[in-house]
């Protein structure tokens, strides 16, 4: 590797492809020979370096990657261990499919055919608003707005009822690494009415009361109304 003269007076420098970034032949042009024999004298001395730390210009490239991102390559450790625990065996999938899986395996799990149907039809709007979305990219914000865009008390309630068990089936499918429904609080539903039973009612109750209960496999008796 030396500097080669030109016909137009420049200097060449070839780079074997074994020593090359790329992996290909190069060439490098100066406008001296000076300044094309300073290169190779750099070149060399890095080619060295790199061979007695076993770390390739590529993987300097990364490091130095690394070193922007985090600001400090000592978190690189606690990085790598949360990939291994969140993300190392992640399969990646839209959230229409998985909405769509979900609701296939929902056919078995619910004899309900009311319940099966309000499971599809709250699971499919959560598919309409994330598309083709990788499911483990949707933040905990993001299901919050959702849940927002419906109204206070037991429609939001009921549709963050159905994504929970969505979630934990995700979860254990390994589409998402996290649930981030666990972080989002149950939305509050109305209080009830409190109403005090007329005399007739209590009388119903009392009768059904002796009709159905049983004490120690015998049915109640004794019981006035």
């Amino acid at each position: 590797m030396k500097p080669i003269e030109r016909t137009d007076g420049r200097w060449q420098v070839r780079i074997a492809s074994k020593l090359s970034k790329s992996g290909n032949r190069e060439s490098r042009y100066f406008a001296t020979k000076s300044q094309a024999q300073k290169f190779v004298s750099e070149f060399k001395a890095e080619a060295r370096e790199h061979g007695r730390s076993g770390v390739s210009g590529k993987e300097r490239e990364w490091i130095a990657y690394a070193r922007n991102e985090l600001g400090n390559l000592d978190l690189l450790p606690e990085v790598i261990n949360h990939w291994k625990r969140t993300g190392e065996r992640l399969s990646p999938i839209s959230t229409e499919a998985a909405v769509k899986a979900y609701c296939t395996a929902a056919d078995s799990e619910y004899e309900n055919r009311r319940t099966l149907n309000d499971v599809k039809e709250r699971i499919q709007s959560f598919s309409a608003r994330f598309g083709s979305r990788q499911l483990h990219e949707i933040m905990s914000d993001e299901i919050e707005h959702f849940l927002a865009s419906f109204s206070a008390g037991w429609s939001r309630w009921s549709f963050h009822k159905r994504l929970k068990p969505f979630f934990k089936y995700a979860k254990r499918r390994r589409w998402v690494s996290v649930d981030p429904t666990e972080e989002i609080p149950t939305p509050k539903t109305p209080a009830p009415d409190r109403e005090i039973y007329t005399p007739g009612q209590f009388q119903s109750l009392l009768y059904e009361a002796e009709k159905k209960r049983f004490y120690n496999g015998r049915t109640c008796s004794g019981v006035t109304v």
